[in-house]
């Protein structure tokens, strides 16, 4: 017996030095504390022996947590769980808690035991964040986002933005006005930080707020080892529904891809999970199409001669046919497709589809195809094969789509010279005028083609600025030899300046709709 108790005393003592421990009535008061407990709370063991319990628990705690502990320990069960406290200062700590009554040989409640492991350490600030949301009744969530943080990463090692990170949790309250009351401060990691607020309040007030933050990041920028920086901030904000932080999260990302610097981010977890479920209803119907034949088919629009008024080509355009036979446009599923690896089977489709078309016309095909997909070895193998057909020969034009994924130039330009030596094939660069990569891609591949932009044509009746691009663009046109074509000739007047400009070839719906050749 003496071995077991001295046995039992050494569980005890390692107890007492790694956990906080305490003990208390069937009421809640407080029996005992150890060491770590005062240690960790900041309270003497005088002031906290006979004090019910609750003199720890942190505010934000909802009430519904202990309501549930109670009824776990009177029906005589162990309560587990992460529960924020408060200590002496106000300031919070954060413990993994195992609560359990301790009963008489009567079978009642004797003492409540509770074991409790310090864990803030190891709470990163998103753990803390999505803890704390748990335990507020009436939350109000904020992200920001530095825009331009990459911009100090090129210049700071690791070490050094850690601390500039930890510096900017410190002072950024200082950009919100007075009165802002946005609570505590999470950082995130990655130029993201977040606030906190149990608090309703107003949506103009809050806009107000923020606005004021924004305007006051462009005036007086970061300062940081002595260097100013000009930066932008976005923000995201939400104060309601059961999906707060996932509404946030979405609405920075929104926010940082359209440049909006305040987003009201309520309801966008559901918005965005209606459009994941419409997501996986396209690649289904993506998928499926594969699977079958004569899915995929290929409409072809007319591209006219200005000078002849004749056809001169035909562009081949991909459609989806749906489970009703309607035409389901390459907006719709093209983009989806690249995602999720199917977009090398619709192209395969395309080509096959338009050499098929030159059965049923003496004209010249145009195909879409974008740099990845010369990229793949099989599709640009089995393309050159079709191109050097000697019936093929001279009859196709391939049109390049911009494509920011590119990796091997070299290869596409190997492939765009044997392409026009052997398959005597034009190369037409697509949606010439818009975006910033034009010029770069006339050095890249010496196109004979230049199509240019829907964007541009359609205004050139009643923009000048519109119409001095297009004249621009011909004027460089004429004096490398390359010819033009006008996208989106959508009626007569704008066909009728196309001509009168210099340009040498029309496309659109006022010249004829996209249709079937065969």
């Amino acid at each position: 017996m003496t071995e077991q108790a001295q046995e039992l005393n050494e569980y005890k003592r390692i107890l007492n030095e790694s956990d906080i421990v305490s003990k208390a009535d069937a009421k809640g008061i407080i029996t005992y504390v150890n060491d770590k407990f005062c240690e960790i709370s900041g309270y003497t063991k005088e002031y906290l022996l006979g004090k019910p319990h609750n003199v720890i628990r942190h505010p934000d705690m909802p009430k519904l947590i202990f309501k549930n502990m109670w009824a776990k320990i009177n029906d005589h069960q162990t309560f587990r769980g992460i529960i924020k406290n408060k200590k002496i200062d106000d300031s919070e700590y954060y413990v993994d808690a195992t609560i359990s009554p301790i009963l008489d040989i009567h079978g009642d409640i004797k003492e409540i035991i509770a074991i409790r492991h310090d864990i803030t350490d190891v709470m990163n600030p998103k753990k803390q964040l999505t803890a704390d949301l748990s335990y507020i009744e009436n939350p109000l969530l904020v992200f920001l986002k530095i825009a331009n943080y990459d911009l100090f990463k090129e210049f700071y090692s690791e070490s050094i933005m850690l601390t500039f990170e930890l510096e900017f949790q410190n002072f950024v309250l200082e950009y919100f006005p007075p009165n802002h009351s946005l609570g505590k401060v999470y950082n995130l990691g990655n130029g993201l930080f977040a606030f906190l607020k149990n608090e309703v309040l107003k949506e103009e007030r809050l806009f107000n707020c923020l606005d004021e933050a924004v305007e006051k990041f462009k005036e007086v920028g970061i300062s940081f080892k002595d260097t100013r920086y000009e930066v932008d901030v976005y923000f995201s904000f939400a104060n309601e529904g059961s999906n707060i932080l996932d509404d946030v999260t979405i609405g920075i990302q929104h926010a940082l891809k359209n440049k909006i610097p305040i987003i009201h981010a309520k309801n966008f977890h559901r918005d965005a999970k209606i459009r994941a479920k419409n997501k996986l209803k396209d690649i289904d119907m993506i998928k499926k199409a594969i699977e079958q034949e004569n899915k995929f088919v290929s409409l072809f629009q007319p591209i006219v001669n200005n000078n002849t008024g004749e056809i001169e080509k035909y562009e081949s355009l991909i459609r989806l046919v749906d489970k009703d036979g309607n035409y389901v446009s390459p907006d719709q599923f093209l983009g989806l497709a690249k995602k999720t690896g199917y977009y090398s089977n619709i192209t395969k489709h395309v080509i096959d589809n338009s050499f098929e078309a030159l059965k049923y016309t003496k004209k010249g095909i145009t195909i879409n195809l974008s740099l990845s997909d010369i990229e793949n070895r099989k599709l640009r193998e089995y393309l050159l094969t079709l191109l050097t057909k000697k019936e093929n020969i001279g009859r196709i034009t391939i049109e390049l789509l911009e494509d920011e994924e590119v990796k091997d130039f070299r290869t596409i330009k190997e492939f765009i010279l044997r392409s026009k030596i052997d398959g005597k094939v034009k190369i037409a660069i697509d949606d010439f005028g818009s975006g910033y990569s034009n010029y770069e891609r006339l050095l890249d591949f010496h196109p004979d083609i230049l199509k240019i932009d829907g964007s541009v044509i359609k205004n050139i009746i009643k923009d000048d600025y519109s119409r001095h691009v297009v004249e621009s663009i011909v004027l460089f046109a004429k004096k490398e030899n390359i010819k033009t074509v006008a996208e989106f000739v959508s009626d007569e007047s704008i066909y009728k300046l196309t001509k009168e400009l210099g340009i040498d070839y029309s496309q659109g719906y006022f010249l004829g709709e996209p249709k079937k050749l065969s």
